[in-house]
């Protein structure tokens, strides 16, 4: 049920992003929103589980700590990029940072990998086919939606 609000919510943004180029705050605000609710849902199950409080610390920084961090990396590297460069939408940074947040730290990093094999395939074949020249744009949210799906697959 998660994977498939996610999917629907990725497509939405894809629109967007091929349409304008753009993604409403509005969205992003409400993926951030969704994705903080989840990481509070995990925090509590692992409170739920755990009788001890002085092993609070650690057991989060294990149980789930780590799994964000490394499910955020992907999203940290695209904001890097964009802060470096300029040649990288943010709102791809941050969409990566909201699923990341939402689904295991493997898919995320499987989704990501994929979505770039997946547009760089792309920028390849355009570039072949003279549609498209090197300093072309092309939108990244339909490749993340596409390679979560095939993640999921």
């Amino acid at each position: 049920m998660k994977i498939t609000i996610i999917v629907l919510y990725l497509i939405i943004l894809s629109i967007y992003d091929i349409r304008t180029q753009k993604v409403p705050v509005m969205w992003l605000a409400a993926g951030s929103v969704a994705a903080f609710g989840t990481i509070v849902w995990e925090i509590s199950d692992v409170l739920e589980i755990l009788g001890n409080w002085q092993e609070l610390w650690p057991t989060l920084w294990k149980e789930l700590g780590q799994e964000l961090l490394i499910g955020w990396l992907p999203g940290l590297v695209l904001l890097g990029a964009c802060i470096v460069t300029g040649r990288v939408g943010s709102a791809d940074g941050w969409v990566l940072l909201i699923v990341g947040s939402m689904i295991g730290s493997g898919q995320m990093m499987a989704a990501f990998g994929c979505s770039m094999i997946l547009i760089a395939v792309m920028a390849g074949v355009l570039l072949l086919l003279k549609k498209a020249g090197k300093n072309d744009r092309l939108p990244y949210l339909p490749f993340l939606t596409a390679a979560v799906v095939l993640v999921r697959l």
